[in-house]
């Protein structure tokens, strides 16, 4: 299958409009994205958000979606225009944006893709009060599912 949204009409059948939204699913799920999770003894609303758009700014994609999780200290960025093959790449580009200094970067292989992470004190850079440690990772989407999926029958339930 092409991602090319006038080759989905040709092949699919798809209006121009479906498939321009179905071109869009995909840019979601095959795109990179970071993800940006701070801990927090006090939970400072809009720190993680802050920080993906730092990220946002170093990258140079000011249009690019950041979804957040309600209590501010998850935020999603992407998909963005960083090398959906590369997330270590990706990684180091977030981390380096952030400042500090990094624990070394730990990288997963799924069945879908690889997923990167890496994390740090918050104290070893220019963040809210309140947060104690920062987390980065980075991945295609789909690699995130896969990612999650090996960490739920890894940690069992408390």
């Amino acid at each position: 299958m092409s991602d090319e949204p006038e080759d989905l009409v040709l092949e699919g059948g798809l209006t121009p409009e479906e498939a321009v939204e179905l071109g869009g699913l995909l840019d979601d799920l095959f795109g990179m994205v970071v993800s940006v999770t701070v801990e927090a003894e006090v939970p400072v609303p809009g720190s993680a958000e802050r920080l993906a758009r730092t990220v946002r700014a170093r990258i140079g994609e000011p249009g690019c979606r950041i979804q957040t999780d309600s209590d501010g200290l998850r935020a999603l960025l992407g998909p963005t225009g960083l090398d959906r093959d590369d997330p270590l790449g990706a990684l180091a580009t977030a981390t380096a944006t952030l400042g500090g200094t990094w624990e070394a970067p730990v990288v997963t292989d799924t069945d879908l893709g690889q997923v990167a992470h890496a994390s740090r004190r918050a104290e070893d850079g220019p963040d809210g009060t309140g947060t104690t440690r920062i987390h980065v990772w980075t991945g295609c989407a789909y690699a995130f599912t896969a990612y999650a999926e090996q960490e739920a029958r890894r940690t069992p339930p408390p």
